[in-house]
């Protein structure tokens, strides 16, 4: 389940689609994330003291699943920007996370294999004295 939240930013249909359409791709590569809560915070910082430049952040967080507690944040001068990098950074913690998983796998693998082999030859050997 995704939730986009607005703060300090106008409410628009577009800018939640324009974020429902990025995350779409990643939902694809990783369907897992579909049944995981998934939050996107969009927010605008500006001062009201100093003039300049506005500034929008986009903060997402995954809230349940194997991916749980995974928060990333991004801060640009334009909304779209933000959210292309917060998306770019998600895709690779993802896939680390996920690499990570295969690799301990593997290893887990690797190691009963070898104990493996280790418990046939010292059998062999009882067997043969």
């Amino acid at each position: 389940m995704i939730q986009i939240l607005l703060r300090r930013f106008d409410k628009s249909e577009i800018v939640k689609e324009t974020t429902y359409e990025r995350i779409e791709p990643i939902l694809e590569k990783f369907p897992e994330l579909q049944k995981e809560r998934i939050v996107f915070t969009l927010s605008m910082i500006n001062s009201r003291t100093q003039a300049g430049p506005d500034l929008f952040r986009v903060k997402v967080q995954i809230k349940s699943g194997q991916y749980k507690d995974i928060v990333l944040e991004c801060t640009n001068m334009s909304f779209y920007g933000a959210l292309a990098e917060v998306i770019d950074k998600i895709h690779e913690r993802l896939k680390r996370h996920d690499e990570k998983i295969r690799n301990n796998n593997r290893q887990d693998r690797r190691k009963r294999e070898v104990e493996m082999i280790y418990k046939s030859e010292s059998e062999h050997l009882s067997l043969a004295t």
